[in-house]
């Protein structure tokens, strides 16, 4: 990530990270796009200011009762994973990339799942990644609207 797209990226994620009501969750898999006043995130879950932000709670957990979700980035796996590649060169390029799209959105699914439990549960959805908003819109089953949220 280059510094310019990386400092626009900051600014784009503390804005959301700030819009976002409360109490919010923020599934984390990737360190380096954490907000800096986020350190040393190697619990499972941290609290700061009715932000939840966790490293472990996308599969297993319930959230009910969380206002807003918050994608930092689409969780696309780590290429560089030992396992990923291994995966690759045992299935060949096609099937690999069936699979690795389809971890992809299940990881996806189920980040947005841990906040919606029912069909009466209204979230908020923030990223500042495009491609969030753009599966979301493919993925997602239900009523998506657009609009202010209740602090601004």
């Amino acid at each position: 990530m280059n510094y310019q797209f990386r400092k626009r990226y900051g600014r784009v994620r503390d804005e959301i990270l700030e819009r976002a009501e409360r109490p919010c969750f923020v599934p984390v898999h990737a360190t380096k796009y954490l907000p800096e006043n986020v350190e040393n995130l190697t619990e499972e879950k941290k609290d700061f200011g009715g932000v939840t932000f966790t490293t472990k709670m996308d599969r297993g957990a319930d959230l009910e009762g969380m206002k807003s979700v918050v994608l930092i980035k689409y969780p696309f796996p780590n290429l560089g994973d030992p396992l990923l590649k291994a995966t690759r060169k045992r299935l060949g390029d096609k099937k690999f990339w069936m699979y690795y799209h389809d971890m992809a959105e299940r990881e996806f699914i189920q980040q947005i799942g841990r906040t919606v439990r029912s069909t009466e549960d209204v979230v908020e959805f923030w990223s500042p990644d495009a491609e969030c908003h753009q599966r979301l819109r493919q993925s997602r089953e239900g009523e998506i609207s657009r609009g202010k949220t209740s602090r601004g």
